[in-house]
């Protein structure tokens, strides 16, 4: 399976997606992350062809992770 994890931007480590990533990669899954400050997650979605989205998500950011989830989906699905 393939998990692509989405982050807006890094201010610190991501300890959460970080130990879920190990944890997947060691079940044998493919992981990838974004870091939309730095890339376009879209476009990420695009080329690694995601099974899974996964999003750290704190009060106040849950709109522009809804908005994006929006995006990702159409561009996958067309």
């Amino acid at each position: 399976m393939r998990i692509l994890f989405v982050e807006q931007q890094i201010a610190y480590e991501p300890q959460g997606i970080m130990q879920l990533s190990s944890v997947l990669k060691q079940a044998g899954h493919e992981v990838e992350l974004a870091i939309a400050a730095q890339e376009d997650p879209v476009q990420v979605a695009r080329d690694f062809e995601p099974d899974i989205l996964g999003y750290s998500v704190m009060t106040g950011s849950q709109r522009y992770y809804f908005d994006l989830n929006l995006r990702i989906r159409e561009a996958l699905n067309g």
